[in-house]
Parts: C-alpha cells; structure tokens; sequence
C-alpha cells in the first residue's frame, strides 16, 4: 500500500510538472502574438516575468504563489490583442480618444483570461497591472491594498522596464533618470514597501536586465 501511495503520487506530481510546463509555453506563445503587433516591445514580457518573480521572491511569497505570479506576469498585456495596431505603434503623442483606447487593454485581458480559466493571480495581474497606488490608475481607480499584491508587483516591473526600454515615442531613458521618476512614484503609483523592495540596493535587483551600455548617460 505504500508502495502503491508513493507510486501515486509520483505520478500526480509528474502530471502536475507537465500541466505547469505546458501552461507556460501556452501563455509564452499568446504573450509572443502580443508583442509582434508592437514592434518596441520586443522581451517586454519576458523582462517583466523575470522582475516580478524577483520581487515576489523578496517578498518572501510562497512558491506557488511566486509560480503563478511569473506565469500571470508573462500575460499581464494581453488585452493589447484588441488595441488598434497603428495605436501601439504611434511614433508620437496619442489624443485623449487614442489614450482612452490603450485604457481598455487591461478589462479586454482580464476577460479573456477569465473565459481561458487561467489562475485567478493572472487575472487580477492582467486586471489591475494599471492601477495605481494613490487610487488614480484604471479601470476602476483602486487604490492601496484593494489592488491585489500581484497586481501591485507587475505594476513596479512593468514601469521599470517601459522607461529602461525604447517605445515608439522615446528611447530608453538614461538609468539614473529612471530612478529618479521610479522614486518619484513611490507612494503614488508604486505600494511603498514592495518598491523599497525592488529599488534596494543591497541586490540591486532592479539591474538584472538592464543593457547598462544603451542606458548610460
């Protein structure tokens, strides 16, 4: 019986690993189909999951937590599939009604994602990555900890790496200008303890992928 037992449940586990590794080649490849509609994001996604499952680390969240925020991470811009391409490849400044288009990316992801069953860590990922901590974000305006922690992770990784990456309308800011609008959102878009986390510079963990050439000056 025990033997039996042990047998069962190194097969569950197997099972279990293979799940886990089909769901993210799974979500690697949607995010990929996202990324080709905006030729700037190039490794966004990738740079962004690797953030995040850092931070939440440091966080001291359990592993499966931790797994399923890297997961969700990796499809936190899902909803773009639905933004117009010639929006998220506009050289210059969008009008307010461009602006308020982009705005719909996170309800569209959060949908979709849902009707996919993925765990609810990348729903709410998807849902609230734009939410701010001061409550001024969308799309519902919430605000400290009503925005869910793993929201609240992909919210400082994916901020980090859109101004240390280039975009459509502006190079990769400098590093140490980076930092500085970074601190400035402490508080204001960023939950202030999970930012002194990701900002500390004991580890320096907000330098893992970053082209120190492309960003010097």
């Amino acid at each position: 019986q025990a033997r039996v037992k042990n047998v069962l449940s190194v097969h569950r586990l197997e099972r279990e690993k293979a799940r886990s590794d089909q769901l993210e080649v799974f979500l690697m490849v949607l995010a990929s189909v996202i990324e080709s509609k905006d030729k700037y994001t190039g490794g966004h996604v990738e740079r962004v999951a690797g953030y995040a499952k850092a931070l939440a680390l440091k966080a001291q969240l359990s592993e499966n937590r931790v797994n399923d925020i890297f997961l969700g991470t990796i499809v936190h811009d899902v909803g773009k599939i639905g933004i117009k391409d010639e929006i998220l490849n506009k050289p210059g400044k969008l009008t307010d009604e461009e602006f308020d288009h982009i705005k719909e990316h996170p309800a569209i992801g959060g949908h979709l994602l849902e009707k996919l069953e993925i765990a609810p860590v990348a729903v709410n990922i998807a849902y609230s990555h734009q939410e701010k901590w001061n409550g001024t974000g969308y799309p519902k305006g919430l605000k400290t900890t009503e925005i869910p922690i793993e929201a609240r992770i992909a919210t400082i990784a994916d901020f980090w790496d859109a101004i240390t990456s280039d975009r459509p309308y502006r190079k990769a800011m400098p590093l140490k200008k980076a930092i500085s609008i970074m601190h400035e959102e402490r508080g204001e878009s960023f939950d202030p303890d999970l930012f002194d986390l990701f900002m500390d510079n004991t580890d320096q963990l907000y330098l893992r992928y970053i082209d120190q050439h492309k960003l010097a000056g």
